[in-house]
């Protein structure tokens, strides 16, 4: 065993379980102290000789159990991170001590597999969460991608963090309103992690129906339902080395979640109607703009897949928090749409510059790259004046004023009519799709299914 081999502290009241440890950790590679009960660990903390990398513990320990120990170790300023061990029947428990600052937990029986990929990542994790450097050039703000633009001091911090989490194989959760660059902020992720050079697959959780979802994430076999006339390779799979991005997360199905949970657990998928598993080896990076813990509260969402995913939380604030972006962001999306449409570059006039500053961007980044595009392609001028953006004065109007709009045009068919809503809807709420939906009075996956059928993306 070498000078600077990780030091793991293992705690539980079976002492088959310590031998059991003694056994498998050191040919890991790690460098092993166990002890028989809650107490004796915080004694051996405390006494504080060589710090430990990293504490195993078991929940249920007569007198002083794991929940107490990481209350304690919180409580001390100890920021040596726990995994839990836990009996499947007390998973909750785990999920409990996780919001109260353990790092993770482990399901018994334990695989010596699972322990040894869980105490890894969470090694790697800490290296760099230890990392003191600062990202403080220009080109450090922006290394990510070219048009995650950083002028604002909270984008600064995110485009720091998203460097950092980018070198380590942890689970992400992006949350942020629709629009503002939570694909961008995953794509950046795995672009400038170690999984560069492997596949980046994302899904919309929210555009695919229910009842295909499923398939469509771990793949089925021939015959496995109506019209599975083959096998099919799901996206996990497809994704296999690399990293799966999964948009709009809090609207996957109950059903699903469960599902989701132990390929996070267990690294392996179940293809529908098969018989066995598959091992993957994926990175996981989820994203929603739906408020997860509310979603927790009103039986929505899984509480235990929620704390699996969010390992590293990021929040990315919307356009109208970060005012100092919007011009250079408008400035970047202006070369791209010339570039895009062949034209010399075209310029903003001051009171155009003003304009955008004081809009209210409901629908994000994306509204604004949108509005740029159809400046650059409507203006007949080189510089695009205020009057150029006279479509951003968005009407305060229903659904029944949006369809009676659509409607003044004559000749007009029913389905030419709700097309036309649907394109309203989805300029009126900067292409925001729940707030499109509220308009139209329909729910968020209707709307997902008749831009398929219209062939329409985000206005």
């Amino acid at each position: 065993m070498s000078a600077n081999s990780p030091r793991v502290l293992v705690v539980d009241d079976d002492i088959e379980m310590l031998q059991f440890f003694q056994r498998i950790l050191p040919r890991e590679g790690f460098e092993t102290t166990t002890c028989s009960s809650g107490a004796e660990a915080l004694a051996t903390l405390k006494a504080g000789e060589v710090p430990f990398d990293l504490i195993l513990s078991d929940v249920r320990m007569p007198a002083l159990d794991g929940l107490t120990l990481v209350n304690k170790l919180k409580e001390a300023g100890n920021e040596t991170p726990v995994i839990l061990m836990t009996a499947y029947g007390t998973v909750q428990s785990a999920v409990e001590a996780i919001k109260r600052g353990a790092h993770d937990y482990l399901t018994k029986p334990l695989q010596i597999h699972d322990v040894r990929e869980t105490i890894k990542r969470t090694l790697k994790y800490l290296e760099v969460v230890k990392e003191k450097k600062d990202f403080r050039t220009e080109s450090d703000r922006q290394i990510v991608a070219t048009h995650l633009i950083a002028h604002n001091s909270r984008m600064k911090d995110i485009l720091s963090l998203v460097r950092k989490v980018a070198e380590v194989d942890t689970t992400v959760l992006i949350l942020g309103e629709s629009g503002t660059g939570k694909e961008v902020i995953a794509q950046a992720i795995h672009n400038h992690g170690p999984r560069r050079s492997k596949k980046f697959v994302a899904i919309n959780c929210a555009a695919i129906p229910e009842e295909l979802l499923e398939s469509e994430l771990f793949g089925h076999a021939k015959g496995s339902f109506t019209g599975a006339v083959g096998t099919k390779t799901g996206l996990f799979e497809e994704a296999e080395g690399g990293t799966m991005f999964l948009d709009e997360i809090g609207d996957m199905p109950l059903s699903l979640q469960a599902k989701l949970l132990r390929v996070l657990q267990e690294r392996k998928i179940r293809p529908v109607g098969a018989t066995t598993t598959k091992d993957i080896n994926v990175r996981i990076i989820a994203a929603t703009h739906r408020d997860l813990r509310t979603a927790m509260n009103d039986g929505q969402f899984r509480e235990d897949l929620y704390y699996r995913l969010s390992v590293i939380p990021i929040v990315i604030p919307p356009l109208r928090e970060r005012t100092e972006d919007i011009v250079p962001l408008a400035d970047y999306f202006l070369k791209k749409a010339s570039t895009k449409a062949h034209l010399i570059l075209k310029t903003f006039s001051d009171s155009a510059i003003r304009k955008l500053r004081s809009y209210s961007w409901k629908g994000n980044v994306r509204e604004l790259e949108n509005t740029v595009e159809r400046s650059v392609v409507l203006s007949p001028n080189q510089v695009i004046s205020e009057e150029d953006l006279s479509f951003l004065q968005v009407l305060d109007a229903s659904a029944a004023d949006i369809v009676a709009t659509a409607a003044e045009e004559k000749s007009l068919s029913l389905r030419d009519i709700e097309k036309e809503a649907l394109v309203l809807a989805l300029q009126k709420s900067g292409g925001r799709k729940e707030e499109a939906a509220k308009i139209l009075g329909i729910s968020r996956k209707t709307l997902y299914r008749k831009e398929r059928e219209y062939q329409l993306t985000s206005v």
